[in-house]
């Protein structure tokens, strides 16, 4: 798994601290999703996208108490 860091702006950052607090997840956990979705939007249409075939889901998109 690759690991980068995000700078966020202080609007996004509260919205997510807020979000997280209500959805009952960590912001890494949102942050991490909204990243998977972005890719996953991004090659939606398209022939090359290098993940064709992998199948796999984003731990986020289990329950919590899957992947504590």
């Amino acid at each position: 798994m690759t690991y980068i860091t995000v700078i966020l702006d202080i609007a996004t950052e509260a919205r997510l601290r807020q979000a997280a607090e209500e959805l009952d997840r960590r912001v890494e956990d949102l942050a991490e999703l909204a990243i998977a979705e972005a890719a996953a939007a991004y090659y939606a249409k398209r022939a090359d996208d290098p993940a064709i075939g992998m199948g796999v889901l984003h731990p986020i998109l289990f329950p919590s108490e899957l992947h504590a």
